[in-house]
């Protein structure tokens, strides 16, 4: 575990190679350390090496297999690699074990969204963010659904709340302009 805890500091300073060597350390005193399994399938993912982030996932599964974490950083990167169903069981997975899982919810949302099951993708942001309000990226993803749907204002209330909860999200800023632009623009040609 002290391993496991070193990589993820590594991580959040951004020290990739040095969490994923720290990792293969661990595995190589112990393969059945599924939290260094999982940690390193983050220093993959995080590297673009979604493939063999995937093959880590899914050794931490086996090795427990009530791994919530896992469950949802494996629907991601298999999100990210465009595989939409086997994502979405892994993230209904996750949420089996953990059902309050706003995180998981979240991914839901957006592995939903990408299949065009709208209507699932806003219950699930919606579940998410009942669990956890101040949850900024299922207000963006809200946001998102709200705007492509028409529902310009209520985009915006959710585009300006995930950027009151984190004033760094680039994607929520650079939408809510673009948003507010065209709201203006909708306005001045109807008149108002």
């Amino acid at each position: 575990m002290a391993y496991t805890n070193l990589a993820n500091e590594l991580l959040a300073e951004g020290r990739v190679k040095e969490a994923e060597a720290v990792c293969r350390t661990a595995i190589e005193r112990d393969p059945n350390q599924p939290e260094a399994r999982s940690t390193l399938g983050i220093a993959l993912g995080n590297e673009g090496r979604i493939d063999e982030a995937i093959v880590e996932y899914r050794a931490a599964i086996a090795l427990k297999p009530r791994f919530v974490e896992a469950y949802n950083n494996l629907g991601n990167a298999l999100l990210r690699k465009g595989r939409l169903e086997e994502a979405i069981l892994n993230f209904q997975m996750a949420l089996y074990y953990k059902p309050r899982g706003a995180s998981a919810l979240n991914n839901l949302g957006a592995a939903y969204l990408g299949e065009g099951r709208t209507n699932d993708a806003v219950n699930c942001f919606q579940r998410a963010l009942a669990i956890r309000a101040d949850y900024a990226e299922a207000h963006v993803n809200l946001g998102v659904v709200c705007l492509r749907s028409g529902r310009t204002d209520e985009g915006i209330g959710h585009l300006r709340r995930a950027l009151e909860i984190n004033p760094g999200l680039i994607d929520a800023r650079e939408r809510l302009a673009a948003a507010l632009r065209a709201r203006a623009e909708a306005r001045r040609a109807s008149g108002r």
